[in-house]
């Protein structure tokens, strides 16, 4: 007959996970009355003692006559048998500063065999120190009672129910690292914590220093080209056109202060500032590029037209000069399609915070901790595609810039049109620009490092925009430069005519002669015009020889001179 246990309590109650302190023989004798009321199966799960070497369920003697031993190894199927790991997982040193190796080693070498329970040995007596250590403590801080003063350890006896009272209450306190515990209880299941990612916070504060120095700097340049704006050098290298470059560098030296807001920054569940701070990094980036960028392109689209769609000297050169009013037009139209294309997306789209799932991490310290790592973003239903738009309008727009900078690359009239430092300039922006794009789109991941790259790329952009666009004014006027156009050609300009004009005695007069040979050629050929005019007025009958016409006008005048002054390119 089976052996009797208290199963008959589960079956009654249905429960249908139990567990037994019982090891060995005594687990058989559990099993087989489990056995014998039906309370195994796959409706049950049985936790034992024991370990995976146990064969305790192919033992005779583990059931008695009644059980056979092929129903006994059916019952222990699913069958979960705990046993005591006995040392701490991992290298990280007990409260007695040994490992489970080392606390190994030093047994050994006292040549004593070390026992499966040598270490919860070694920490039971170390858990009686730390009491005993603890109660010492309290005792001795304690002021003494109407009984007398507060006890000692040496005052220790059987009797002394208190003091026993008291090492149980601090043994009942403990909690430390032993050599045969990790010091962690195990978990059923792990701890999920949320953990956003964010910007550190010394980068941060690095990058927003060097920003803000940036926006100092784009200002001083802005007051220096204000202040010496009618000095003829800054006159001719348009100076409202600087003026909407310093303005840009300002407003994206501004965007990159906010690419480093984030939930560190903010207020905390604060998604409103978030999504306002989305829309401000568009505004600012797109606006302070049109500004910045968009004043050398115009400026470039100026020299391109004058050195690659004049040819010759002719009257109507003049009407292709662009005035700085229409170039600013130019530029404002690129800042007003960015404000349109950005309010559109914002009333249409609006961005908003959302949280992207990274991979996640075990905490080091607790095994039953599980980081989920997050990593926030400004995205909107459609966000791929508005940034597909500003992107291609961007991108045609650095495009034609840098051809037109490599067009006129040959141009070297500084103070004219600054051709040559405006395209070393279109070159370093078209490069940075492709690069932080597709960094951040690589790095995205990676909060502080795709933060720092991005920014680092700005911001030298946007100061080697200042740098090319202010530096050489300013070296010019440290010099005493007055007339870079005269010191690169040979010439000076004068402002009021646009004409070029010569010091030496010799080139105003080479120059008289050549303009006197141009007006005669030009008269001749007018007088001939007027003279077949007249007379196909006096009647068809008058004929005149229309090849010698010709010839006078077809006489080219002679551009020597305007060649010479028009060849800086």
């Amino acid at each position: 007959m089976c052996a009797t246990l208290k199963a008959s309590g589960i079956q009654a109650s249905g429960v249908q996970a139990s567990r037994v302190q019982a090891s060995g023989v005594q687990a058989g004798v559990h099993v087989s009355g489990a056995l014998g009321l039906g309370v195994v199966g796959e409706d049950y799960a049985w936790v034992l003692q024991g370990a995976p070497e146990d064969t305790w369920w192919g033992e005779d003697e583990s059931s008695d006559a009644a059980c056979e031993a092929g129903r006994l190894k059916d019952a222990v199927e699913g069958l979960l048998l705990v046993s005591s790991y006995g040392r701490s997982p991992g290298d990280t040193p007990s409260d007695s500063g040994m490992t489970y190796d080392e606390f190994v080693s030093a047994v050994s070498m006292e040549a004593q065999p070390v026992s499966d329970l040598a270490g919860q040995t070694f920490d039971a007596v170390w858990a009686l120190g730390l009491a005993l250590r603890n109660a010492q403590r309290v005792w001795a801080s304690a002021p003494g009672g109407p009984g007398g003063p507060a006890p000692r350890l040496h005052h220790f006896n059987y009797t002394r129910r208190d003091m026993a009272m008291e090492f149980l209450r601090q043994t009942a306190l403990l909690n430390f690292t032993g050599v045969s515990a990790g010091g962690h209880t195990p978990v059923s299941r792990r701890v999920c914590v949320l953990r956003v990612v964010t910007v550190r916070a010394d980068a941060f504060m690095a990058i927003t220093s060097l920003a803000a120095l940036g926006m100092l700097v784009a200002v001083l340049c802005l007051a220096f080209n204000l202040h010496y704006r009618r000095l003829k050098y800054i006159k001719l290298s348009s100076p409202r056109l600087n003026n909407m470059a310093a303005v840009g560098c300002v407003l994206v030296y501004a965007a990159v202060i906010l690419l480093g807001v984030d939930h560190a920054t903010l207020p905390a569940g604060a998604s409103a500032p978030f999504a306002a701070v989305c829309t401000a990094r568009v505004y600012l980036l797109s606006a302070g590029f049109s500004l910045a960028f968009g004043s050398m392109f115009t400026k470039t689209y100026r020299v391109h037209r004058i050195f690659t769609m004049s040819h010759g000297c002719t009257i109507g050169t003049k009407k292709k000069l662009l005035q700085d009013t229409q170039l600013m037009s130019l530029v404002g139209a690129l800042l007003l399609l960015d404000v349109m294309l950005v309010t559109l997306w914002a009333v249409v789209d609006p961005m908003s915070r959302h949280l992207h799932n990274l991979t996640m991490e075990i905490s080091p310290s607790d095994r039953g901790v599980v980081y989920q790592t997050q990593v926030e973003v400004c995205k909107s239903q459609h966000t791929e595609t508005w940034l597909g738009a500003l992107y291609v309008y961007k991108g045609l727009l650095l495009v034609v810039g840098l051809y037109m900078a490599w067009e006129t690359r040959r141009v070297k009239i500084p103070a004219l049109n600054d051709s040559h430092y405006i395209g070393l300039s279109v070159y370093f922006v078209v490069v940075c620009s492709g690069l932080s794009v597709v960094l951040a789109s690589l790095l995205w991941q990676r909060v502080t490092l795709a933060y720092v790259c991005s920014t680092a790329l700005i911001l030298a952009s946007t100061t080697a925009t200042l740098c090319l666009l202010f530096l050489p004014k300013l070296h010019a006027l440290q010099t005493g430069a007055a007339d870079p156009v005269g010191q690169s050609m040979g010439l000076r300009l004068m402002c009021n005519t646009r004409r070029f004009a010569v010091d030496e005695f010799e080139e105003q007069r080479y120059r008289a002669q050549v303009q006197n040979k141009v007006y005669r050629r030009e008269l001749a050929a007018l007088t001939a015009e007027a003279a077949r005019l007249e007379l196909q007025l006096e009647g068809p009958s008058v004929a005149v020889s229309s090849a010698s016409v010709s010839a006078v006008r077809a006489a080219p005048p002679d551009c020597g001179f305007c060649q010479k002054t028009s060849g800086g390119g």
